[in-house]
């Protein structure tokens, strides 16, 4: 018989939300290297990174994403840093640890 691993489903909308504002109160939210300096010259701060997760108005920008490499979900959050300015926010929360890691901005 053949088996096979099936992906974990996505989280919803609400339990992104919940798992994000849990890792931001813990202080688990953290920038990738891609995020933090590859993408650096586009001068978002932490601080803004952090307030536009911080938002309760934040939406997905696109249905998650499967990164089947990694095994693990990526979702596009929109929402805008400390300025009012538009901020899309690329990460990949762990469920079993409640850690998030930002992999890109922009």
């Amino acid at each position: 018989m053949l088996s096979y691993q099936k992906h974990p489903r996505a989280l919803s909308e609400a339990g992104l939300r919940q798992l994000v504002a849990k890792a931001l109160d813990k202080g688990w939210v953290r920038e990738v290297f891609h995020s933090e300096h590859e993408r650096a010259h586009r001068n978002i701060s932490d601080e803004d990174v952090m307030y536009g997760l911080e938002r309760p108005d934040w939406v997905f920008g696109a249905p998650p994403d499967f990164d089947s490499k990694h095994k693990s979900w990526e979702y596009l959050v929109k929402t805008c840093d400390l300025e009012g300015v538009e901020l899309h926010l690329k990460i990949v929360p762990n469920v079993a640890d409640g850690t998030v890691k930002v992999i890109t901005k922009f």
